[in-house]
C-alpha cells in the first residue's frame, strides 16, 4: 500500500471516531431522563471501570493476534452503545452502553496506535516513522476535532427536526461506516528482531520464534504460522501472557518508558473533565439550543493544537511543562466566569492540554517496543482511566458542595501544581532520537 493511502486510512479512521453527533448532548440526554449529576457521574465511573479492567489484557491481546480484527469489533460495539442508549433510555441502558464503549475503547486506544506506527514504519522506514506519526497523530487529532466541530454543530438541526432520538440514531451509522473502513486497513507482519528475541528469551513460558520471522498470530492467511491455528488455544495464551508479562516488565521497570507512560496517563486522566464541559455552560447560563455551537470552540481549539504537534514535538520537556501551565490558568479563568464567554477561557486551556497529550504520545511510542508497543500503550490508557474515575468522582461529591465551576477551577489548580513534574516524566527529544 502506497504512504499516501495508508494517512488516508489513518486520517479517516481518526475522523469517524469522534464524528458523533450524541457526544455534545449525552450528559443533557442522561439528566432529561431523570439522572441527577451524582447518577451521570456514577455512569462515567462504570465507563471507566470497565476501560481500565480491559485496557491491559486487550493491549497484550493486539500485540498477539491481527489488530485490524481488534479495530473492527470495537467499530461493533461502539455502535451498540449509542444503539442501547436509544432503544433503553433509562439507568441500566445507559450503563450497559457504557460498558459497550469502555470495551470499545480499550480494543482501539492501544491497537490504533500500536498498527498505525508500525505500518508508518514499514512504509517509510524507521528512521522518518516518528515524523511521519507525528503528522499522522497531529493531522488525525485536528479532523478529530474537526469532526467533533461538524457533529456538534450537527446536532443542532438534528435536536430541532428529529430530537435526542434522531441524534442517536445519526450516531449509530458512523461506527458502521468506520466498520467498512477498518476492513480495507493493511497490516504488515511483525517480524521479531534480535533484540526482541533477547527480551523474550527471559521468559521461559513460550518458545522463542526465530529472527525475522512473523509473530505467532500476525501472518498473513497465507503464509505458514505457527499461530493459534497451529497450536489450538494454549499456544495463544502462552503467547498472549508472555507478551503481557514483558509489556508490564517494560512500562514499569525502564525509567524512559515508565515516565512516558506515567506522563501520558496523567494528562489523558485529569483531560476527563471535558465530559462536563455541556453542563457546565448550561450553569452558566447557555440555552440547550447554543451548547453545542460553544462546545465546537472546544473542539477548534484542539483541533489548532493538532495542527502544532509536529513542531511541538521537538520542544524540550521544559516548554511542554510551560504548555501544562498555561492551559490550567485558562482553564481555571474561564470556570471562575459565570457567563456563557467562559468558554474561551476554557477552550483556549484544553486545547492546550490536548498539544500536551498529542505529543506525550508521540515520544512515548518512538522509545517503546515493538513486540509491547499496544500493551504499553494500554498500560498509559488504563492509568488514565483510573485517574479519570477520580475526576467523575471529584465531580459527583463535589458538584453539590462547590458546584461544576467550583471542581473544574480545583482540577485547574491542580494542573499548575503538576506541570513541573510533567517535565521531569516525559521522555525528553534527545531520548527519543
Amino acid at each position: 500500500m502506497t504512504r499516501r493511502r495508508l494517512v488516508a486510512i489513518l486520517l479517516a479512521w481518526q475522523f469517524l471516531q469522534e464524528f458523533i453527533p450524541f457526544y455534545a448532548v449525552y450528559a443533557l440526554f442522561f439528566a432529561d431522563h431523570g439522572l441527577s449529576d451524582a447518577q451521570i457521574s456514577l455512569l462515567f465511573i462504570v465507563w471507566s471501570v470497565v476501560a481500565i479492567g480491559s485496557e491491559i489484557p486487550s493491549g497484550a491481546w493486539a500485540d498477539t493476534v491481527p489488530r485490524r480484527r481488534l479495530l473492527a469489533l470495537a467499530s461493533v460495539l461502539f455502535g451498540g452503545c449509542f444503539a442501547c442508549w436509544a432503544l433503553v433510555p433509562n439507568i441500566v441502558g445507559f450503563a450497559t452502553g457504557f460498558v459497550l464503549w469502555g470495551l470499545s475503547g480499550a480494543l482501539s486506544s492501544g491497537t490504533f496506535q500500536a498498527l498505525a506506527y508500525d505500518e508508518l514504519t514499514a512504509c517509510v522506514g524507521a528512521e522518518e516513522a516518528q515524523p511521519w506519526f507525528a503528522r499522522v497523530i497531529g493531522w488525525g487529532s485536528s479532523l478529530s476535532l474537526v469532526a467533533v466541530t461538524v457533529a456538534m454543530a450537527l446536532a443542532t438541526p438534528l435536536l430541532a427536526v428529529g430530537g435526542y432520538a434522531l441524534v442517536a440514531w445519526t450516531s449509530v451509522a458512523i461506527p458502521v461506516v468506520q466498520l467498512a473502513l477498518v476492513l480495507i486497513l493493511p497490516e504488515t507482519p511483525r517480524t521479531l528482531t534480535a533484540a526482541a528475541a533477547a527480551d523474550l528469551a527471559e521468559d521461559d513460558a513460550l518458545p522463542v520464534p526465530a529472527v525475522g520471522v512473523p509473530l505467532p498470530g500476525t501472518a498473513p492467511p497465507t503464509a505458514r504460522s505457527d499461530g493459534p491455528a497451529a497450536h489450538g488455544f494454549v499456544q495463544p495464551f502462552r503467547q498472549w501472557w508472555t507478551t503481557l508479562r514483558s509489556g508490564l516488565r517494560i512500562a514499569v521497570t525502564d525509567r524512559v518508558i515508565r515516565g512516558a507512560v506515567l506522563a501520558g496517563a496523567g494528562l489523558m486522566g485529569l483531560s476527563a473533565l471535558d465530559e462536563y464541559f455541556g453542563l457546565l455552560l448550561r450553569d452558566q447560563g447557555a440555552s440547550l439550543a447554543a451548547i453545542p455551537l460553544l462546545l465546537a470552540l472546544v473542539s477548534a481549539a484542539q483541533a489548532a493544537a493538532g495542527l502544532c504537534v509536529e513542531r511541538v514535538s521537538a520542544w524540550s520537556s521544559g516548554r511542554l511543562a510551560g504548555v501544562v501551565a498555561v492551559a490550567a490558568l485558562c482553564l481555571g479563568a474561564g470556570a471562575l466566569v459565570h457567563h456563557p464567554i467562559g468558554v474561551v477561557g476554557v477552550a483556549a486551556g484544553y486545547g492546550l492540554i490536548t498539544l500536551a497529550i498529542l505529543v506525550s504520545q508521540v515520544r512515548q511510542q518512538r522509545v517503546t517496543p515493538t513486540k509491547v508497543r499496544a500493551t504499553v500503550t494500554s498500560v498509559s490508557g488504563a492509568g488514565s482511566e483510573g485517574l479519570a474515575v477520580l475526576v467523575y468522582a471529584a465531580y459527583g461529591l463535589g458538584s453539590g458542595a462547590v458546584g461544576l465551576a467550583g471542581v473544574t477551577l480545583g482540577i485547574a489548580v491542580l494542573l499548575l501544581l503538576v506541570s513541573p513534574v510533567f517535565a521531569r516524566l516525559i521522555p525528553d527529544r534527545r531520548a527519543t532520537d
